[in-house]
This record gives structure tokens, sequence and C-alpha cells, in this order.
């Protein structure tokens, strides 16, 4: 006798072990954190479920703390460097490099940055990796000095984040005070890659408002130091809006850093048009790229072909001045994009 599908009355094994929302909770809070968002859309009792506990909002990062000390990260849970010079023989190929030293680097950049970074950040990171990743992520840089954590990104990187905060930013109110590290961060060093090699420092330090002064952000612009003054009980720590609210700032900083070494540094030709502001590949992510060769066709002749065209007798000042206009309406047009 063949057998019959159970109907709709009769509950299958797994219904029956999702009914039980205590393991149903077990089981979804292993899930990354975007998709613990994104399992609130099955039904109408995972949406209750994750909304109500407060396990699940801690580990999709929609709340700051979790009264269970063993669900926090810990130092130990970071995977550490390794040194690779006691290392020989047969594990080194033809040229002599470590065939698993950058295997190893890779999942150490990507498992600790999964761990302690906020996922808004970390998913456009993990876009916009590095290739060689050895240096890209310390989350104990200088901690004994009370720094919280170093992150080398790219320019490109700063591109991505910015369209995604114009895009979101009316939702800010859901995921703008959430702590941008764990364990929680009151100070960073992010450094923005630039042509000459050395990058850009940019420090970010949450600090205790002092009697008489007033919230918000204070800058050393010369020193390329950011300082958020905060209100409340407890230590002051970095927020996910604390980085992305400055966005504008570290970009312009980077423009001017390459003013001066971008044009000596680059190789080859590219660059050549507007001696020290890099031309757009040098820093536009894929979608705009594409959306800028999509614009070409339909519009003809493009702003940089202009700006190249050699039958302009323009200064070198009004060179860079319609440089950094073109920059800034591709900034809108990427950002306008993502409505």
């Amino acid at each position: 006798m063949a057998l019959q599908p159970p109907t709709s009355s009769e509950p299958t094994p797994t219904h029956s072990i999702f009914s039980i929302l205590e393991i149903l909770e077990q089981i979804i809070s292993h899930l990354p954190p975007l998709e613990i968002i994104r399992c609130q859309r099955v039904n109408k009792t995972f949406q209750t479920l994750i909304t109500s506990s407060p396990l699940l909002q801690y580990k999709a990062w929609l709340r700051n703390d979790h009264p269970d000390p063993t669900q926090h990260p810990k130092e130990s849970d970071y995977i550490p460097d390794f040194h690779w010079e006691m290392w020989t023989g047969d594990i080194l190929d033809s040229e002599g490099q470590n065939k698993f030293q950058e295997e190893y680097e890779k999942h150490q950049f990507y498992t600790n940055i999964n761990r302690h970074l906020h996922p808004i950040i970390a998913a456009k990171v993990f876009e916009l990796a590095p290739e060689d990743p050895r240096f890209g992520f310390d989350p104990l840089y200088e901690k004994d000095q009370g720094w919280g954590g170093y992150l080398n990104y790219s320019p490109k990187l700063i591109r991505a984040l910015q369209a995604w905060y114009e895009k979101y930013q009316h939702t800010e109110h859901i995921w703008g005070q959430i702590s941008l590290y764990r364990p929680a961060a009151k100070k960073i060093n992010w450094q923005i890659t630039t042509s000459g090699g050395a990058g850009l420092n940019q420090r970010f330090e949450a600090r205790k408002c002092v009697e008489g002064a007033e919230e918000g952000y204070e800058s050393d612009y010369m020193h390329n130091d950011i300082w958020v003054n905060k209100r409340g009980e407890g230590e002051p720590y970095l927020t996910v809006s604390d980085i992305l609210g400055r966005l504008d700032e570290s970009w312009e900083k980077w423009i001017e850093s390459e003013h001066d070494e971008h044009y000596f540094s680059h190789d080859g030709p590219g660059c050549d048009w507007d001696e020290g502001v890099p031309s757009m590949s040098c820093y536009m992510w894929e979608e705009e790229e594409d959306e800028e060769d999509e614009d070409d066709e339909e519009g003809g002749e493009s702003e940089r072909q202009r700006l190249e065209d050699p039958g302009e007798n323009l200064t070198r000042e009004e060179r860079e001045e319609r440089a950094r206009s073109y920059m800034e309406e591709a900034i809108l047009r990427s950002m306008e994009a993502c409505d």
C-alpha cells in the first residue's frame, strides 16, 4: 500500500520541532545577522519570535547588549595572526611563498570582521574586499592605548557606503545607535587607501560631554581626528551613525590627499588629465562605472572627455574645479540610482 502524504491537519516532524519556540530561537540564533532579519518574513510566528527575543535581537545587531554574558564576544573569539616564518619545505611553492598563508589570512579577515563589525559596514567591506587582506583589519589594534580597532578601506568603499546611507537614512532611528564594534569600541583608527601607499589615517573617538559642552562632532582637520561628544550613563562608544555621518568629510580628505601624491605615484597615463585628482576608474565602484558607461552612450560626449579636451585653455585651478564639480555630480547620480 502506497504511503500517503500527511494532510494539513497532521503536523510533520519538522513542524513539530519548529512549533517549540525555544528550539526555533536557538536554531535561528546561529544564522548570520542579516539572515535573522530576513527570517521575519517567513510567517507571523517567526516575526513575533525575532522581535520579542532578546537573544535574536542581539544576534541581529538590533540591540546593543544581552543579559547573558556568555553570548558576548571575547578577545579569544578573534582569529590571531600566524607567524609563517616557522614553515618551510614542502608547503612552499616554486616562488618560495607559503601555499596556505593566503587562504589563512583571507579566512582571518572575513571571520574577524563578520564577528565584530556591524553587518551594515561588514557587508560592503566584503563586496569590496582588498586583494591582500593581510593588513586589512585588526580588531585589537593598539588596544593597550585604548584603540578599539583598525580597518584599511578603499575610496570605492566610501562611495558604496555613501550610497547606502543616502538610501536608508530614513531608517537611521533603527540601526544608527547600535555599536559599531563588538565589544563596543570607544576609539578606532581607520585608514583610507591612497595611491602613495601610506594611507590616510582617520581617528574617531567617543567621549563624554564635559559640563557646558554640546553633543555632536568636533574635528581636528589637520590631524584627521574626530571626536563625538555624547551624554548618557556608562562609557560612551562609537555607533554606526558616528561613522556613516562623517563619510563626506572622509571623502573630501581623501580627494585633497590625492592632489599632492596621485599624479606622481599612479602608473599609466589614465590620471594625467586632471593633474592630481584621480580619474573615475581609480575610485568608482562597479555599479557607478556601469552607469557612467550608459550615460556616455546616451548622451554622446562625456564630461570627462570635455575635461580632457586639449583645445580648452584652462588653468590648473580651473581644471581641478571642473573635475570636482563632475565628481560631485557623479556622487549625486549614484545616490539617485539607489532610490
